[in-house]
């Protein structure tokens, strides 16, 4: 089986992604990470980290001593890059004047006037409290990038809740020129402001907002800019087991870049979070890839004018992993800090795959040997016989199609696989997306036995009758073959136990042998009968997860 590997090429599908995270001291459970608030009496600056919930202010601070919620956020819309050089971005944020949004609560003289009903993730607020109080806030890692208005900002910083390794504000801001030289101020419990005056050795508290100036319109999130094509997360699936993370270092100088799943502790004992384990794409000397589990990884990332600054990342969760989730799968978090007290923390999810849709592929048929004859050993064909196969993975079974169509309702409006089991699911004024096989001659599908795990094949053999028109010993055009012979095909697909290490293998794509028995009746002898078997290779690819057919 191995000298015929190489028969069928194996193209790799590459889905575009997203970025990661991590926060040392953090509690996950599934996506969902715990933010402890202490509160003092008086004014308390705020920054948070998860996206609460629920997010409803009332709920948040349902027993606390809490006054009031305040918040102030501009209009953003995107300007022209020209704007920001530095900090190289396709755009930079344009901002409105930003109005104060406030809750009061319900037994404050104002509650009637309350604007702000919910808290979000990434954003900084003003809580006035009555007393002392710790409020635990529960939910998704924020996603949200910082973005900077001219001016002063009340803003907080992605930063370790380890103090003693937290890093200092200078160091922090070091890739920003926007806040060159900038001042700081803490807000105090009173409500005034104390100016932080050594930026480069008082140190950033986590969770705390400042009141911070910026010479200009920015974006900035620390010393490493992670890019991503979604700010939501990363989220395999069967259609999505890999995603690119783009990680930039921003400052002038070296940086040790680190990402790996968060290290939480239950019941004692330390675990890696999550539903699936991660694989990273390691590029070997001659170009090849090999996907290793990812634990902890270290990139080296130089300074942002030099070569090197920037690095590609490719994460997936291997097909065998996803089969195994089941259902909505689960999630986890993943983590890119930089060793100097910058970390960022966002999502992972991962959704089951059960294999259910349509899979469509090519045979190629490279060997035949004839058993009547009694041949000891299949022959190499003088050239491949290569054909399309069709075949549909439902939760009740497998079956094999001659032809399909990719139909549109438009009184459920959703799409159908269609057969010649169901032509009036077809609209004939609407073009719709056809495929077919011209190797295989019979009406309907037909079911398989066995499964992706080990093999596929027929129940009964495929039956192609003398007079039918695709009948290879028939012609329609000469009178001595008017009439074929009667044909029985057996097929059988053995599919190969991985797929060499590719993470889409068995979501995507798969691949093995090919074996058929064809028996040929000989219609002038009752007794006679040829036998031929053929070999060779397959590859299928899925091309929908509709799991059912005739859209039922």
């Amino acid at each position: 089986m191995s000298d015929q590997r190489s028969i069928v090429r194996r193209n790799h599908l590459v889905f575009p992604g997203v970025a990661l995270a991590f926060l040392a001291g953090i509690q996950v459970q599934a996506q969902i990470l715990e933010q402890s608030i202490s509160l003092q009496p008086g004014w308390n600056a705020v920054f948070l980290e998860v996206d609460p919930e629920p997010d409803e202010i009332s709920a948040v601070f349902a027993g606390a001593p809490v006054r009031s919620v305040w918040l102030n956020e501009p209009t953003l819309s995107m300007g022209p890059a020209a704007d920001c050089p530095d900090e190289g971005e396709v755009g930079c944020p344009v901002t409105t004047p930003a109005a104060w949004q406030v809750w009061y609560a319900p037994d404050h003289p104002a509650h009637v006037i309350s604007a702000l009903r919910s808290l979000r993730g990434g954003r900084a607020y003003l809580i006035e409290a009555a007393g002392t109080a710790t409020v635990t806030l529960r939910g998704v890692p924020t996603s949200v990038r910082t973005s900077w208005r001219q001016g002063f900002n009340l803003a907080g910083f992605h930063v370790t809740r380890d103090a003693s390794a937290a890093p200092a504000f200078a160091a922090f801001l070091s890739g920003s020129a926007a806040h060159a030289e900038a001042s700081i101020f803490e807000l105090k419990p009173d409500g005034s402001l104390r100016r932080v005056e050594d930026a480069a050795t008082s140190r950033i508290a986590a969770g705390r907002a400042y009141w911070v100036e910026s010479n200009r319109n920015a974006v900035y999130d620390g010393p490493i800019r992670i890019d991503a094509a979604s700010l939501r997360g990363l989220e395999f699936s069967g259609t999505a087991t890999q995603h690119s993370v783009v990680l930039e270092n921003l400052t002038g100088g070296p940086v040790r870049a680190q990402v790996a799943p968060v290290a939480v502790s239950s019941g004692g004992a330390s675990s890696e979070q999550g539903a699936a384990p991660l694989v990273w794409r390691e590029t070997q000397p001659d170009g090849t890839p090999l996907w290793k589990p990812l634990e902890r990884l270290s990139l080296d990332l130089s300074g942002r004018d030099e070569t090197g600054a920037g690095h590609t990342l490719r994460l997936a969760v291997r097909g065998d992993d996803l089969r195994n989730l089941g259902g909505d799968g689960g999630g986890g978090v993943l983590s890119v800090s930089d060793g100097a007290g910058f970390v960022r923390y966002i999502p992972v999810g991962t959704r089951g795959d059960d294999q259910n849709g349509l899979w469509v592929g090519n045979v190629s048929v490279t060997h035949v040997r004839a058993l009547t004859t009694g041949e000891p050993d299949p022959t190499p064909t003088g050239s491949s016989f290569d054909f399309r196969i069709i075949i549909h993975r439902s939760p009740t079974g497998y079956r094999l199609l001659r032809d399909v169509v990719l139909a549109y309702q438009r009184d459920t409006q959703e799409y159908a696989l269609v057969t010649s089991e169901c032509p009036e699911l077809l609209d004939a004024g609407q073009v719709s997306p056809r495929i077919s096989s011209a190797n295989f001659s019979f009406d309907g599908t037909i079911a398989l036995t066995g499964g992706f795990d080990a093999a596929l094949t027929t129940a009964a053999p495929i039956a192609v009758d003398a007079n039918d028109a695709l009948n290879p010993f028939r012609h329609a055009y000469n009178p001595i073959h008017a009439t074929g012979w009667d044909i029985e095909r057996t097929p059988t697909l053995t599919f190969d136990d991985d797929g060499g290490g590719d993470p889409n293998w068995g979501v995507t794509w798969l691949a093995g042998d090919y074996a058929e028995t064809v028996l040929i009746l000989d219609p002038s002898n009752p007794n006679g009968r040829i036998v031929l078997e053929v070999a060779g290779r397959f590859e299928l690819r899925r091309v929908s997860n509709l799991p059912r057919l005739c859209g039922s």
